[in-house]
């Protein structure tokens, strides 16, 4: 079993029998592992030119989930399923590069709003571009009905957990 991205996956002989409902864990961890590696094969590039090595996926997920909004570490923490403190660090690294911007809470010292700067910005438009064509991949292999399937049931498994 694939421990790390770079490994080799399951080949579709060795996946666990569908009709089991008890393969639940194993089937989403194998698909995690495959769009991961996918995801970070077309992202890669554009965080380390803008940030540099590191937890690109991560990064990923933050600057996304920064778009079109505000937000405060404790919620990118409680989204991601990090710790205050990694998730932090990582916010640091987005500042530092010019890509986030922090404000202070006139309410809460403690406590600082993220929105992207112009640069993250256009960044997460390249993201974003870059993931719809690997969506789109995707979209050969599921129908539109089925996908709608699974974010729903991978919502409620998140919701379930």
């Amino acid at each position: 079993m694939a421990r790390f991205i770079g490994e080799a996956l399951p080949t579709r002989w060795q996946r666990a029998d569908l009709d089991d409902p008890l393969n639940v864990v194993i089937l989403l961890r194998q698909a995690l592992l495959a769009t991961e590696r996918a995801v970070h094969e077309v992202t890669d590039g554009l965080i380390r030119e803008a940030v540099g090595p590191g937890d690109e996926l991560a990064l990923v997920h933050i600057l996304r989930r920064l778009k079109g909004r505000t937000t405060v570490v404790a919620q990118l923490a409680d989204f991601l399923r990090c710790t205050h403190p990694v998730i932090s660090r990582r916010v640091t690294r987005l500042q530092d590069a010019g890509l986030i911007q922090r404000s202070g809470s006139w309410r809460d010292a403690r406590s600082s709003s993220l929105t992207l700067t112009a640069a993250g910005a256009d960044l997460v438009e390249d993201l974003d571009n870059a993931l719809g064509a690997l969506a789109q991949l995707w979209g050969d292999e599921i129908e539109a009905d089925g996908w709608v399937t699974l974010m729903r049931a991978l919502d409620a498994l998140a919701d379930a957990a």
